[in-house]
């Protein structure tokens, strides 16, 4: 509470301290308001497509096809994931193998959505990694005008005997001082919890579409990489058997 009250006598004595806190607090919330807020958006859309889809997960394999449709209906219906589904499922049919109910190749929904397609677009990321950048910026500025508010100050050198020009000199500094200091912490520290909460929601929106592609893959079916050699193996033995069988019957 110390803190606060010292930073609001500040403000109230100084309105450029007041006026640059502001500046830089108000850099702050619209950053979060139009970069951080949308991606927090997309985080709840795909949990609520996750939820959607496991709820249309096949009982058996007999209904895996309804299923299969089904889930891309819920997709299809997101203009940013349209195009991303549609393409996944063609894939994914074209390769696909009626006797094993499943598609060759490790056909996954992630690998078809770009960072593009999953982040909104009014979330720039060129404009999010500035902004770091842009509020340190905001600090060091308040920091060296504070400076120059003193330094022209210390160059006076009043008597001692001159009580209301030394009480004028001090607050002058201190004022200065308080500029320097309140919006380089403020520059800082917001450009650090920015820069945070930016990389956790990314690391969420990223966590999100594994998730959302594992539960989509249920009814997707791919061949393991084992699977896969098994069944080569086995082709490999029947060619195997029917060229003995074609030897031992031209014998």
């Amino acid at each position: 509470m110390e803190l606060f009250s010292m930073i609001w006598k500040d403000i109230c004595t100084d309105p450029l301290t007041g006026f640059s806190l502001a500046l830089i607090a108000l850099v702050f919330l619209i950053s979060v308001g139009m970069l951080l807020a949308p991606l927090w958006h997309r985080i709840r859309q795909i949990c609520k497509l996750r939820k959607e889809c496991l709820k249309h997960q096949p009982s058996d394999p007999g209904q895996a096809a309804i299923s299969r449709a089904s889930i891309l209906k819920i997709l299809t219906k997101n203009q940013w994931l349209d195009q991303s589904a549609r393409e996944y499922d063609k894939q994914w049919r074209g390769a696909y193998l009626e006797e094993y109910s499943a598609s060759l190749g490790d056909t996954q929904l992630s690998d078809f959505l770009s960072p593009s397609d999953i982040l909104p677009r009014i979330a720039n990321r060129q404009v999010a990694g500035a902004i770091p950048g842009i509020l340190v910026a905001l600090g060091i500025l308040g920091t060296f005008l504070g400076l120059v508010m003193v330094l022209p100050d210390l160059n006076a050198n009043p008597k001692a005997s001159e009580v209301d020009a030394l009480k004028e000199l001090i607050q002058t500094v201190r004022s200065g001082l308080g500029l320097a200091f309140w919006t380089s912490i403020l520059g800082i520290s917001s450009s650090i919890i920015f820069l945070f909460c930016d990389r956790m929601l990314i690391q969420r929106v990223e966590n999100e579409i594994h998730w959302l592609s594992h539960s989509v893959g249920t009814a997707y079916r791919t061949l393991s990489s084992y699977e896969m050699g098994r069944i080569q193996f086995s082709l490999f033995k029947d060619g195997v058997d029917t060229l003995r069988h074609l030897g031992t019957d031209l014998a």
